[in-house]
Parts: C-alpha cells; structure tokens; sequence
C-alpha cells in the first residue's frame, strides 16, 4: 500500500480499530478534504532471491477542478474575485484495504484559489480538490467578481456539475460585455463592446 497527500512534508498517520492487533482491514486514514489524496495498492509475493519491484503509480482518488475565467472580450482586468465550490466535504476517512472511503458529516465551500493570475483580462485558478461522492448537483457560487470598473455579487453560475471521485475537470467561463447605459465619473456616458463613451460633448447642455 502507498498512500499520499502530494505534500513533501506532511503525510497523514494510520489509524488502526484495533492498537493491539493491527490488520490491513482495520487500518484507515483521516484526512483533511482540502487535500489531494493519493492511493496505490499491489498484491506482490516477496522474494528474497531476487529485486521486488513496487511499480507504485498514485491515483487521485478525489475530484479536481481548474477554473479559467475570460474577460478579454471587456477590455478590462479581473481585479478581485472570490468564488467556489459547494459542498465539499470538511474530511474524510479512506480503507487501506479497499480504497472505500467515508466522508464527514461536516460539509463547507471549497474555495478557488486564482492566485497571482488576478488583475488580468485571463485568470486560472489553482486545481480546487473536491472531496464528495459522486453527484451532479455541484454549485459553482460567485461571491463577488471586479472587471473594471463594474463590480457584481452572488451570482451562481452553475448548480448541475458533475463530480466523479477520481477525475479531472476544467471550467471555461467567457465573459461578454453587455451594451448599457451608465453613469460613469458623474457624466451620462454609454457601455458599447466594453468601453465607455460619453454621451455628450463636454459641457454641453444635456437638457
């Protein structure tokens, strides 16, 4: 069995149901559902007569979503941003076994982490792991998003993802200007294909 949490420094402890008498059937692993589980299992008969070689080759065993937000068509940068994932789930516990795994009661957002991508027309979120079962009822929330100068608020852009333990998935989501009128800088002025125009000439009589 070879097990990870793609961490170079921190690797979660074997809990056994039984101290005194440790089996592989009664050994499990309680992890934290923001991590990226790994798990690899090979029944191998050990000779002393010769190399035994492991062939270990993890697999995920949670979900991953990468999200990429474009707003090129704007002409305006995404400044801020906080948006992400519901549920997922606070932790679990996996089988060193069988792989079987068990989640928590416990449920919360997994957030989307755009790190140094933000303040351009094109951002990419770091992998957001999801720790559920199989579903499609995933939410895609949208606290609050600035592009420009507009800013907009708790928009849930999807409430039917599917989520497989296991696979990975990839957002694209386009943002397109809208034509409206609007006050900018205190002047009547106009949205066309992302940039702002006035509506008069300046110091003009607007009656």
């Amino acid at each position: 069995i070879a097990y990870s949490v793609n961490s170079d420094s921190f690797l979660p402890a074997i809990t056994f149901d039984d101290p005194k008498n440790k089996t592989l059937s009664g050994s499990t692993l309680q992890v934290d559902g923001s991590l990226d589980l790994m798990y690899y299992r090979k029944d191998l008969v050990v000779s002393g007569n010769k190399e035994n070689f492991l062939g270990i080759i993890l697999k995920h065993k949670l979900s991953q979503i990468t999200t990429t937000i474009n707003a090129t068509a704007t002409n305006f940068q995404i400044t801020n941003i906080k948006a992400s994932f519901i549920p997922t789930h606070e932790e679990l516990s996996i089988n060193l076994a069988n792989a079987k795994m068990t989640y928590s009661t416990g449920k919360k957002e997994a957030a989307i982490d755009f790190g140094t991508s933000i303040n351009s027309t094109l951002i990419t979120s770091r992998p957001t792991i999801i720790a559920a079962a199989e579903n499609n009822s995933t939410f895609f929330n949208i606290e609050i998003m600035r592009i420009g100068f507009l800013t907009v608020e708790d928009i849930t852009a999807y409430t039917d993802l599917e989520v497989k333990p296991g696979v990975k998935y990839t957002i694209n989501i386009n943002i397109s200007p809208k034509d409206t009128y609007l006050i900018h800088k205190n002047q009547s002025a106009v949205l066309i294909n992302g940039q702002i125009w006035m509506r008069h000439n300046l110091g003009a009589n607007t009656n």
